[in-house]
């Protein structure tokens, strides 16, 4: 209610500014958000369509600590150790110290259901543990 005339001011004044100006210029520089978007993308990348679990994420991010180091040809799956490398360094920037299988949960529980670059992390009814998946926003 109040932007119009604010925005009607500010064609005709410099110093004001149309305020969705403001809000998209601190929507585009979320931290947050890039970690979210990188982190379903990296899982996505990993994992394609298929369900998996914290254990599973873990194990993936075991074999890129194992291999962190190395520089391995990925020239038969190009998306293979690329996609590890990159989940590994997206769960290191959201959880920065020891990473465990708890840690990984709760990281995917935060997120759960919040579209960001068009996709979003769905939990399915589990049994014992949680499952997850991700998919592109509806």
């Amino acid at each position: 209610m109040i932007r119009q005339p604010v925005a009607w001011l500010a064609e005709r004044y410099e110093w004001l500014t149309d305020p969705m100006d403001a809000i998209d210029a601190s929507q585009a520089v979320d931290p947050e958000k890039e970690a979210h978007v990188a982190l379903l993308i990296a899982l996505h990348h990993v994992y394609d369509a298929k369900v998996f679990t914290s254990k599973d994420v873990m194990k993936t991010y075991k074999s890129y600590e194992r291999d962190r180091d190395i520089d391995l040809d990925y020239g038969a799956d190009p998306r293979g150790g690329h996609a590890c490398r990159d989940l590994g360094e997206c769960l290191e920037d959201l959880a920065p110290g020891k990473i465990s299988s708890r840690t990984i949960e709760r990281i995917l529980s935060f997120r759960e259901g919040r579209i960001v670059g068009g996709r979003r992390l769905k939990p399915l009814p589990h049994t014992r543990e949680k499952r997850w998946e991700v998919v592109l926003a509806e």
